[in-house]
Formats: C-alpha cells, structure tokens, sequence
C-alpha cells in the first residue's frame, strides 16, 4: 500500500504550503526571486521561437517576470487563454494589454493571434524528483500537452513545492526542467 496522499488530498496540501511558504518569504527574497532567468536556461529560451508563458494567479511563482527579460532578448512570447475545455497560446509581450478571463486568471487579448510555443513555462502545484507535475486539475495542460508532443516543459515553482512523489496517470507528461528560487532542476527524460 502507497503512502502517497491521493491527487486531490496532495492539492490541498500544497496549496496551503505554499501559500504559508510566499507569506512568510521577506519582501526582499519575494521581490528577487524569479528575477532573472538562469544561465543554464536562458540558453535553451533563445534557441525557441515562441516561450509560452503563464499570468500567476495567488501565489504561483511569478512567470511574467520572464516577459520583460525576453521582450529584452527580442525573443517571442504568448500566454494562454482558455477555449472552451482547453488552452490556446496567444501571441503576447510584456506591456501589451490582459484582461481576466473566465478563472480570473489573466490573459491576451482574443484579437491577438493564435500561436505555437516551442517551450512552456508552467505552473504547478507540485513537482518530485522525476519530472513529474500535479497541476490544479483541471487537466488544461494535459490536454495542450498531448495535442503538442514536442514542446519541451519547464516547470516555474517555490522550492517547497517538492514532494517525494507526484501520483501520475498515463497521459501525464514529465517536464524536462524546473526553475526554483533556489536552484535548476533538469530531468532524464526517460524519467
């Protein structure tokens, strides 16, 4: 028998931790985390034509801090936008115009065009050594994921949102790197 909590009983969980987590970080430690992209990342982002970003919502490690970095290195970037039961990726830069959508989460306008990141940085609410990611559960990633096998994944989280192990069903993807306040991790990917 497992002693892995149940992916629902692990959401709960992680979510309290780090919301607990981002309150108790100093402003100063707040306000330089997710500054600037590591080295050994930024390397991978300029070889890309399009990094898909994503809007924080609460207390999700903050992924826009990226856009203005990017915006700098002439390199393109689009953040998701709901349709329906899935996600499409929208042509975006840093300064150009959100508005909340249907989970208050901020995204591009619908004007902008439809495109096709090479990379995703993601959001989660947990990660294990093997690359593997527990999202909200909404599924949204694991669909776009599975319609676009060869984008790589990069995950963006606090440090504490590390566990032992992620329960993972068949459709779920591994990511190939996280990005922490503290460090960079990059996983096999045989897992």
């Amino acid at each position: 028998m497992s002693n892995i909590p149940s992916k629902p009983a692990l959401r709960r969980i992680l979510r309290q931790e780090r919301k607990n987590f981002v309150a108790n970080l100093p402003l100063f430690a707040l306000e330089r985390s997710f500054s600037a992209i590591p080295s050994m990342i930024k390397d991978h982002l300029a070889k890309a034509n399009c990094i898909g970003l994503y809007a924080p919502y609460g207390d999700e490690a903050p992924a826009l801090r990226y856009a203005k970095l990017l915006k700098e290195e002439d390199i393109a970037t689009a953040l998701p936008t709901v349709n329906g039961d899935d996600l499409v990726f929208r042509q975006w830069r840093f300064g150009d115009d959100v508005s909340a959508g249907p989970y208050g989460i901020m995204e591009p306008a619908t004007e902008q065009p439809i495109i096709t990141p090479d990379i995703l940085i993601v959001p989660l609410l947990g990660f294990d050594a093997k690359g593997s990611r527990l999202g909200q559960g909404g599924g949204y990633y694991d669909r776009y994921l599975a319609r676009e096998p060869n984008c790589a994944v990069i995950g963006l989280a606090w440090s504490v949102q590390q566990v032992a192990e992620i329960p993972t069903e068949p459709h779920d993807r591994k990511m190939h790197a996280i990005i922490t306040e503290q460090s960079v991790i990059f996983f096999d990917e045989n897992g």
